[in-house]
């Protein structure tokens, strides 16, 4: 599907085998486009050519909304399933196991998105960003990480098996992370977050392996370690699913009772009244976010 400054909202879509050239097998938008997608799934697009980007979704300058999508199994020579150059926000999406070749396993990032209640399980690339390279060429707002998961994402050849982060010029503001669980990626350097260029990095109440250890600073990059992050393993209820292979749709990063990331987020989270977490329940349970 091309979309060229239209705003479609499309609902309980499914964009399945679907062969790109270059950009975008799945969905492509352009010239200021605003869609809406919910319940949406991207499964088994491909552009695999030489300079094939985003096997499921292209969003050039373009502000997308999705909410309830799944992205699975989409390839790319590039960018495995989703390449955003606008201010575009992903809410209650799941990533998994998407596969690109040299840029990232799930998204490449040059705009400046909000990825809420998300997970990344079982992405890969031979570049960098197992599940996410960020890489903005412009804009006052920074990507935003709020309450997602990253499981057993892989830079194969690369760095920053969760999130690489690299910027060329520096910009206002940096990306974050908040109430965000990091664990069980890998990479050749940086096995949770890789960060190069003069970027800074927020991370605030969030459950990373190995801790700043796990954290790549290269070049001219700063890294904020905020309040309240941990790194205990966060037990997962099955991070690899019954079939035992990550990035399948059987993976379940629900949290066990005995995790020590219940309700260990931010105590100053005030969820608004209808906020509701990747299931649909309420996103506090018991006083305080997890």
């Amino acid at each position: 599907m091309r979309n060229s400054g239209g705003s479609p909202s499309l609902d309980n879509c499914i964009f399945r085998h679907n062969v790109a050239r270059k950009k975008g097998a799945g969905m492509y938008n352009t010239s200021g486009a605003k869609p809406s997608l919910t319940s949406c799934v991207f499964r088994e697009n491909a552009a695999n050519s030489f300079s094939g980007q985003a096997g499921a979704m292209y969003n050039l300058l373009s502000d997308v909304t999705v909410i309830d999508c799944t992205f699975v199994a989409n390839t790319a020579s590039d960018v495995g399933a989703l390449f955003n150059q606008g201010d575009s926000i992903f809410v209650d999406c799941r990533f998994l196991g998407n596969l690109g070749q040299t840029q990232a396993g799930a998204v490449l990032d040059l705009g400046s998105a909000a990825y809420i209640n998300c997970e990344f399980s079982g992405n890969n690339t031979n570049g960098n960003g197992g599940a996410v390279n960020y890489a903005p060429l412009f804009g006052t707002n920074a990507t935003a990480f709020i309450n997602c998961s990253f499981s057993e994402n892989v830079s194969i050849a690369g760095a920053g098996g969760a999130l690489y982060a690299n910027l060329f010029l520096a910009l206002p503001n940096g990306p974050s992370m908040l109430n965000c669980i990091l664990w069980g990626n890998a990479a050749v350097t940086g096995p949770e977050i890789s960060m190069n260029g003069p970027v800074t990095l927020s991370v605030s109440y969030c459950d990373v392996e190995g801790g700043q250890a796990g954290v790549e600073v290269g070049g001219l990059a700063t890294l904020d370690w905020g309040s309240g992050n941990i790194a205990t393993d966060p037990f997962f209820v099955d991070a690899t699913g019954p079939d035992d292979v990550a990035g399948s749709e059987d993976d379940d990063l629900h949290l066990m009772p005995s995790s020590p990331c219940i309700n260990a987020g931010d105590p100053d989270f005030v969820a608004d009244p209808v906020d509701e977490d990747i299931d649909g329940d309420p996103r506090i349970f018991n006083c305080r976010v997890d």
